[in-house]
């Protein structure tokens, strides 16, 4: 049941996962008198969405694909040292002409 009594602990909640600071829902819970997990965790999507959140969940994949991702750009970027290197070594040899 959506109530305005219900909605400030659940705003409190979202803020506290905001900043990166989760707490445990059954001591949060705990705290309020008439309040159950289930209100908090029914509200809590309904909330995001109205305030158009977007919820990303990490994966171990994205870690291992943004690593990847760094090692074909660190490649690249000595690729191409290497290849002016190479260029201007390359035009020491040669005479103006």
């Amino acid at each position: 049941m959506l109530s305005l009594l219900c909605l400030r602990p659940v705003c409190l909640f979202l803020a506290g996962k905001v900043c990166n600071y989760v707490f445990d829902i059954d001591n949060y819970v705990a705290s309020f008198d008439k309040l159950k997990r289930e209100d908090i965790l029914g509200i809590e999507y309904l909330v995001l969405q109205t305030l158009r959140f977007d919820v990303y969940v990490p994966r171990t994949q994205d870690a291992l694909h943004g690593w990847f991702l760094q090692l074909q750009v660190s490649l690249f970027l000595r690729r191409v040292e290497f290849d002016t290197l190479f260029k201007y070594l390359a035009s020491i040899g040669r005479e103006p002409g």
